[in-house]
């Protein structure tokens, strides 16, 4: 197997598809990354949870596969010059990598080991911007519970109604919504949970661009393409597939959203209970910003007012300049 491709291009696949690969595991095949050289170079990390896949364009010699150490490799490829690396693995698996006046060789192993990423039939897609999927996630995960006694919430709920998706996370003390309008679906109703540690790694490798990002239901996957000019049978994206959790959650949901529709337009009501009872309301308007965060930072020294949640949503939200009152009571 021979290939060379741009240093560049290498490591961003490489840094993208290590996020999906195992740290540490009893399958050493999986701390590594699955490289296959065909037509292009397609990299892909995997833990049995989430897999990433990422493919780049190089010049194949000769096609072949071989697995990795993922931790090994990046480092070597960040640590090259900015010149075309070229790579050559023997049959016994003893990869080479050259790149201008460097040179290393470490051990691989057979790709026969690599476990297969699950398949996700193509034929329930939906597609939306890259920059509102982004804004989809951002705005809502961090409201994803981490408590594992409830295994529902530790997913964000997708939605599709009418053209529209909208994602719900809830902990149990705090809910986020967003929704955001898709151009094009092929199926007209969809209710799905992916867990929020899968949507984190989607996150982190989409931007704020207007390019096509797609979402592909599957009866137990979830599969997101992201990347430019993405056709349905094209490989080139990177690809996130998760645990498909099944999910009935219109009551549920509409209960959540009928209580969120009744709070958005009432002020910020901060309610304090003390031993020693003192009765005061302060009318104030203020722009969110810095000084906004310090005034809830200061409730939760002062009042016993758990800042947390309201910093963490004021974080998320891209927020510019926004009058607020807050009649406050003690």
């Amino acid at each position: 197997m021979k290939f060379s491709c741009e240093k560049q291009n290498l490591v961003s696949a490489v840094s993208i598809a290590s996020r999906a690969a195992a740290a540490k595991s009893a399958v050493l095949s999986l701390e590594g990354l699955l490289i296959e050289a065909d037509e292009g170079v397609t990299v892909t990390g995997y833990d049995l949870k989430t897999g990433i896949r990422s493919f780049i364009p190089s010049d194949v010699t000769e096609p072949g596969a071989f697995v990795i150490n993922a931790k090994i490799f990046g480092e070597i490829i960040r640590k090259l010059p900015d010149d075309v690396v070229n790579i050559a693995v023997s049959d016994n698996y003893t990869v080479e990598i050259k790149c201008g006046m460097s040179e290393f060789t470490i051990m691989g192993m057979n790709a026969g080991d690599y476990p297969d990423l699950p398949t996700v039939d193509y034929q329930n897609t939906i597609e939306l911007l890259e920059k509102d999927l982004k804004a989809l996630i951002s705005e809502t995960n961090f409201a994803v519970s981490d408590n594992e006694a409830r295994p529902i919430h530790t997913g964000a709920l997708f939605e599709l109604e009418n053209g529209t998706v909208t994602v719900v996370a809830v902990d149990g003390y705090r809910l986020a919504l967003r929704r955001e309008k898709v151009t094009l679906a092929e199926i007209d109703n969809a209710s799905f949970v992916v867990p929020g540690s899968a949507l984190s790694e989607v996150e982190k490798i989409t931007s704020d661009t207007e390019d096509i990002a797609k979402i592909t239901v599957g009866t137990k996957h979830i599969m997101f393409n992201i990347g430019k000019n993405l056709k349905r049978d094209d490989r080139g994206h990177q690809g996130i597939g998760d645990r498909h959790v099944s999910a009935d959650e219109e009551r549920h949901r509409r209960k959540q959203e009928q209580s969120f529709e009744g709070a958005k337009d009432d002020p910020l009501d901060l309610t304090v209970r003390d031993k020693q009872p003192l009765h005061c309301q302060i009318a104030v308007p203020v722009v969110v910003d810095r000084f906004f965060q310090r005034l809830i930072a200061l409730a939760g020294q002062v009042k016993r007012f758990d800042h947390a949640h309201p910093l963490k949503a004021f974080k998320h939200l891209g927020y510019q300049g926004r009058l607020i009152s807050l009649p406050y009571r003690r």
